[in-house]
């Protein structure tokens, strides 16, 4: 198997599994959880960049006016993404988790088309309006809009937009994200200390698992810059979906959540709408005979 394939997939399949990590922390504020993920990110990420010898990269991007700007903002997306994240996760929402990321892919189509002024072809109007119907379909039954999913979907597709337009590594830009606003919630988490229950000294255990979110925040974006340089573009796209579809099958099989008909149907049109995306875009990129 290729190495670099293999670390995308190593990569992708640590990001279905995190809810099982996210769950084992149940009992924590997800602000609590979120302000821990956030500094010892900082810091492990900080000791790769000084393993991989970086640091002159990483002081380059503070360097840049206009990149700071882009990793601040990154910084507060991210951050926002995370908490939405681990919060839904541990309120019982991992389905909805799973579908924000199906239909990330399609959100960033749309952003291309608004702000880097992207043209779609037909298969991609149509897997658009697959995914859409999915959502509003769901709005409908519910008679409300998945917020979750939308939430997750828009703030790590608007992230990725502002990454690619400034170029930045991915580990670069983690470690410049995390590091910048790093103080920020030193400042949060000092407040929180101060003024309410705190968990992270309740005993071993929890200290661990909220220490460890440095590294499963780290490690796998690690492979995944390593791996995604490697494969091809297709092939990557496919990949993604596994995430999802992990944290799909844990929230069905291991918590026991909600997935009957009006979930069936609307994840239904979601996939089918990216399928229509997948099968367009391998055509897209496959070699001409």
């Amino acid at each position: 198997m290729n190495q670099h394939f293999l670390y995308t997939l190593i990569a992708y399949i640590s990001w279905g599994l995190l809810p099982l990590y996210w769950k084992a922390l149940r009992h924590v504020p997800a602000k609590e959880i979120l302000c821990n993920r956030v500094l010892w990110s900082a810091f492990f990420l900080f000791l790769i960049i000084v393993f991989l010898k970086r640091a002159g990269d990483l002081k380059k991007v503070f360097q840049n006016k206009k990149k700071i700007v882009a990793v601040i903002s990154c910084g507060l997306l991210v951050s926002l993404n995370w908490f939405v994240y681990i919060k839904a996760v541990n309120d019982g929402n991992i389905i909805a988790t799973s579908m924000g990321y199906y239909i990330n892919p399609l959100f960033s189509i749309l952003l291309g088309v608004v702000f880097l002024k992207e043209k779609l072809n037909n298969a991609e109007k149509v897997s658009i309006v697959f995914a859409l119907s999915g959502i509003l379909y769901t709005a409908w039954h519910y008679g409300t809009i998945p917020v979750i999913s939308i939430v997750l979907a828009s703030t790590f597709s608007i992230y990725g937009l502002i990454k690619k337009k400034n170029n930045i590594d991915s580990i670069i830009s983690l470690a410049a994200e995390t590091l910048i606003i790093m103080p920020v919630f030193a400042a949060i988490y000092f407040h929180i200390i101060k003024n309410e229950q705190v968990f992270i000294f309740n005993n071993m255990k929890i200290f661990l698992l909220l220490a460890g979110s440095g590294a499963i925040t780290a490690i796998p974006l690690f492979l995944f810059g390593k791996g995604v340089k490697g494969i091809r573009l297709s092939t990557a796209g496919f990949l993604q979906y596994i995430a999802p579809s992990i944290a799909l099958l844990i929230g069905i099989f291991i918590y026991d959540e909600n997935f009957k008909k009006t979930e069936v149907i609307s994840f239904g049109l979601i996939w089918t709408g990216l399928l229509i995306y997948s099968v367009s875009s391998v055509l897209k990129f496959r070699p001409q005979e």
